[in-house]
């Protein structure tokens, strides 16, 4: 008989946070529990989803690839061996948390919380119709505010825009840039770390401010020190936008730590490289909707191991 596949923890952020301060509190080294502490998490340990999310962290704190992650993000020396209490009452909780949770803790919940419209990892979804027609589809993890008709603020992720030729003009807004699209134009508009990034397969699009415009089969990124220069649309970024809304990707040599970064904007928990994969090549195109497919299609062309440990920590190593 097979074991039964590990339960996926619920991705409500406040649960996930009280679960990690649980565990934390629970962690080698933790004094005893006072009676009314221990009258609280009884209590909060009542409702099932509370008790299954705190028994997977509690069993993800005693990994030691997460405290090895967590302290590098936290910039501790890898070989330190600190007690898990003081750990993760320290610098290191906000390191753990915040990889453990993925993007389910930190600003990007409190972005999504806070936004008109939001989507969970792994979740691609179609807004309502535009007025005049169009489509607006939201990438997965990514939050955007419609404060009226014809306008698109993003706050975190992506978002793909198809405007009919009848329709109106429409507008949106980035970190550091926006944008007047005409009638008639289908883009994708990305917020990412180096600045706002648009891709434009169709129409015209009107920078406001002293940046440039972009035409049809253009891209630009707008960083903080300002606009870069129109250039030509890799085949990549074609793909990515006409296969949005099945999260097509498209690679051509990429770091493996760069497939990896994105692919876990699609699945639950975290996912580690080991140091001596992060630079193998990837070249190939994948449907990023099934991640589970991805991993075990990576590990299929490449000499790279997956290792599991639980729900929320999924490691790819060098292959035993």
């Amino acid at each position: 008989m097979s074991a039964a596949p590990p339960r996926r923890v619920e991705a409500d952020p406040a649960i996930l946070a009280a679960a990690a301060r649980w565990a934390a509190r629970l962690a080698e080294g933790a004094a005893p529990l006072a009676a009314p502490e221990q009258a609280a998490l009884q209590a909060w340990c009542a409702e099932p989803a509370h008790a299954r999310a705190l028994d997977s962290f509690s069993a993800l704190w005693e990994d030691p690839a997460l405290l090895a992650a967590a302290r590098e993000v936290a910039g501790e020396p890898p070989d330190r061996k600190p007690r898990r209490r003081a750990f993760l009452a320290g610098g290191g909780a906000a390191a753990a948390f915040s990889l453990a949770g993925g993007l389910w803790l930190g600003q990007a919940p409190l972005q999504r919380a806070l936004a008109d419209a939001a989507t969970a990892p792994g979740e691609i979804r179609a807004l309502p119709p535009l007025p005049g027609g169009g489509e607006l589809l939201l990438d997965t993890a990514s939050a955007v505010d419609l404060p009226q008709p014809g306008f698109a603020r993003l706050r975190q992720g992506a978002l793909r825009l198809s405007l009919p030729p009848a329709a109106g003009p429409f507008r949106i807004e980035g970190r550091h840039v926006a944008w007047r699209i005409a009638p008639g134009s289908f883009l994708a508009f990305f917020r990412e770390e180096a600045g706002d990034r648009l891709a434009l397969l169709r129409g015209a699009a009107q920078s406001e401010g002293s940046g440039p415009d972009l035409t049809a089969g253009q891209a630009l990124l707008w960083g903080a020190t300002g606009a870069g220069q129109p250039r030509r649309l890799t085949l990549a970024e074609q793909d990515r936008v006409e296969g949005f809304a099945e999260a097509w990707r498209l690679f051509d040599a990429a770091p493996l730590a760069e497939v990896a970064a994105e692919l876990s904007l699609y699945r639950p928990g975290m996912l580690l490289v080991a140091a001596e994969l992060r630079g193998l090549r990837v070249s190939g195109r994948y449907r990023f909707a099934d991640p589970d497919r991805v991993l075990a299609l990576l590990a299929q062309s490449l000499p790279v191991g997956i290792r599991r440990h639980g729900p929320l920590l999924t490691r790819l190593t060098t292959p035993a």
